[in-house]
């Protein structure tokens, strides 16, 4: 009967008494935010869209007190009950993992949204339950952080050659080789900057997830044109630009791909 193969911090939903057969909101593109700027002078606001809202899912289960063929059993139900119902009382967030067709799993660190009430048929020992989750880093994940390397220089390398990703992707390290002067990078229309020189042998890294740029280890400041450094979405490319850029050593981006 199971449809879906979920797993509720480690542990499968999916038994031969019980199963997930509902999965609404599973495939989702949220909600952008936008903050309205008044100016002086003109009319109306000045709309700027930021980052992307929370997204919500819901998963529906089916219990069973009996395999096919045997006598109901109540006991049996409950204790299929109780080895989904106590996942639920975890503190803090859930991590919840679906298979893909591809086979590969997607992850997410949710909040429990709704009281998980089962509905109970005594009378042929079943039960069925829903459950919604708020899912705050919008999209799924991979299940691993996954590295790309590239000698280009001075052009565009689209996120397409390197990634299936489809969701926005901000877990991102970038690391730039040196020598190379001023380096620029363009992240679709992001932009972040480092006015300086970064020697041969050393590397400007660009955290995001932190905020934190290193030029050999040693923090430095850097020039950018949003709060992140990076937001990478389908269609956008990588592009580093700066004096005496290029040579043999590649530049390197990790990151943890995101699904819509």
């Amino acid at each position: 009967m199971a449809t879906y193969d979920v797993t509720i911090n480690g542990v499968s939903l999916n038994s031969t008494n019980r199963g997930v057969d509902e999965f609404n909101g599973r495939r989702v593109v949220p909600r952008r935010r936008t903050v309205g700027i008044e100016v002086p002078g003109w009319p109306g606001e000045s709309v700027h869209v930021g980052a992307f809202e929370s997204s919500a899912f819901s998963l529906g289960m089916w219990f069973i007190g009996a395999n096919p063929g045997e006598t109901p059993n109540p006991a049996r139900l409950e204790q299929e009950l109780d080895a989904v119902l106590k996942l639920f009382t975890a503190r803090g967030l859930v991590e919840v993992r679906w298979l893909h067709p591809s086979g590969v799993w997607r992850v997410a660190q949710c909040k429990v949204a709704t009281a998980v009430t089962p509905e109970i048929d005594h009378d042929n020992c079943t039960a069925t339950l829903k459950v919604g989750f708020e899912n705050p880093s919008c999209f799924w994940s991979g299940p691993n952080t996954l590295t790309f390397q590239s000698t280009t220089f001075n052009a565009g390398v689209p996120a397409s050659s390197f990634t299936n990703a489809t969701g926005a992707i901000s877990d991102i390290t970038l690391t730039v080789p040196g020598p190379i002067s001023n380096p620029v990078i363009f992240c679709g229309n992001m932009r972040t900057e480092y006015v300086g020189s970064v020697p041969a042998g050393s590397t400007l890294v660009l955290r995001n997830a932190q905020q934190r740029a290193t030029v050999g280890g040693v923090p430095v400041s850097v020039q950018q044109s949003h709060p992140r450094f990076f937001e990478l979405t389908p269609g956008d490319s990588i592009h580093i630009a700066g004096p005496a850029a290029g040579g043999s050593t590649p530049w390197s981006i990790t990151y943890l791909p995101t699904y819509t």
